[in-house]
């Protein structure tokens, strides 16, 4: 069985990738929409690349968006710390960007006391 801090980071990795499969998926259905009638055209390694691509652009762009929401919602005071600033103690119902704010958190579970 998994410890807490793994669980934590597989569900995170686990959001993250869901983020970038959805993402190439509505980019190969705007692709085929349209370029259908010349779809025999485009080579499928090429498909493939540029949607691996995005994926991985997606997945890339989610997790530094967590990280610069995490960072933001510090100095505003949404997220609130222990006395010496390491470890989280709470997340403000109203923080916006909350969901990504606890994706950087799954991200890294040494932010929360486990």
């Amino acid at each position: 069985m998994m410890n807490t801090k793994t669980t934590l980071v597989v569900k995170g990795w686990g959001c993250v990738a869901l983020l970038g499969i959805t993402d190439c998926e509505i980019a190969a259905f705007i692709l085929e929409l349209a370029f259908h009638p010349s779809w025999n055209t485009v080579s499928a390694a090429v498909m493939l690349a540029y949607l691996v691509c995005t994926a991985i652009l997606a997945m890339t762009w989610a997790i530094s968006d967590a990280k610069r929401a995490y960072d933001n919602a510090v100095k505003a005071g949404y997220v609130t710390l222990t006395a010496d600033s390491r470890l989280v103690t709470g997340i403000a119902i109203d923080c916006p960007w909350r969901w990504l704010v606890i994706l950087h958190i799954q991200l890294h579970p040494m932010l929360i006391d486990l």
